[in-house]
């Protein structure tokens, strides 16, 4: 069997010591699904010795020994504490897996680990699309419907909340419009320097078909308190866009590094790019603007 591609594996591997570099701290406070048996939280020594077997795993995979690895990827997830529906650290494991499972010829099993790591929050499209350890299953009608699911999952998970003023987001109401997700905060004051110039994009282009929505990043539990903190800021500031609570599962879902981002969506739910810092209008616009000009993408 021939190695693969070292150029893609390599960026998952520093993904996932990011990833992992976390972890240790995220371990001592995960909590499991009701029916699931709690897990011990991970020591340091644990810590290491899974970070061991995941190098070990990811070797084996760049060695061309598909199959060994996939054993060493296995007893790494024995030993994982669970940690929600998004798992950081899940999310790539599966994702290693598949591409494992694809090169051994191994469809169904493959398929299964995409769906599992799309699951736990792979939400890149367009990695799906172009790694080439996948080549063999572009054609597949379970596969595409997969790379889908990936490309909607920050927005379907964004979009199946209430705003703070209770009014339930559906995604049939956004398809033929630009979304622009805010990551940001209260305590942030670069995002609430910013808070203006959002509003000011939203009354100029709302007519044209810009949804501008404010995914909260707050600090803590969201509780009842943490809502009308933010409602109470909204109403001062004049916020007349939509503003979501994330909790910190979601937070880490969206790959949170830097507040204020945002997030561009064109329409028919395409993302097309993350920006992060304070922007001017200027550059906001800049944004915006062509993607409200093209035309809807039929399905």
């Amino acid at each position: 069997m021939q190695p693969r591609s070292r150029a893609l594996f390599t960026l998952g591997l520093l993904a996932t010591s990011v990833s992992f570099a976390a972890f240790l701290s995220a371990a001592e406070t995960a909590t499991t699904t009701p029916a699931a048996q709690p897990k011990k939280p991970l020591s340091k020594e644990d810590y290491n010795a899974l970070r061991t077997l995941f190098r070990d795993a990811h070797q084996q995979g760049t060695s061309g020994e598909y199959a060994a690895s996939n054993g060493l990827y296995q007893k790494v997830l024995n030993r994982l504490p669970e940690a929600g529906r998004f798992d950081p650290n899940r999310k790539q494991i599966y994702y290693s897996m598949a591409g494992n499972h694809a090169l051994l010829g191994e469809k169904e099993k493959a398929l299964d680990k995409l769906q599992r790591a799309v699951d736990a929050g792979y939400w890149n499209d367009k990695v799906l699309t172009f790694d080439s350890n996948f080549k063999t299953l572009r054609e597949d009608k379970r596969y595409q419907k997969i790379v889908d699911e990936s490309r909607v999952g920050l927005i379907k998970m964004a979009l199946s909340h209430k705003d703070v003023d209770g009014n339930v987001l559906k995604m049939e109401n956004y398809r033929d419009k630009v979304i622009v997700f805010d990551l940001w905060g209260t305590w942030c004051g670069p995002c609430r320097r910013e808070i203006p110039t959002l509003v000011e994009m939203q009354k100029k282009y709302g007519k044209d078909g810009l949804r501008i929505i404010g995914l909260t990043c707050e600090r803590g539990k969201v509780t009842e308190a943490t809502r009308s903190k933010v409602q109470a800021f909204a109403n001062r500031n004049g916020i007349t866009y939509p503003l979501v609570l994330l909790d910190q599962e979601e937070q880490r879902a969206v790959d949170l590094r830097s507040l204020p981002t945002k997030i561009y969506i064109g329409k028919n739910f395409t993302p097309r790019e993350r920006e992060s810092g304070a922007l001017p209008a200027y550059r906001i616009e800049s944004k915006i603007v062509p993607l409200l000009k093209e035309q809807i993408q039929a399905d």
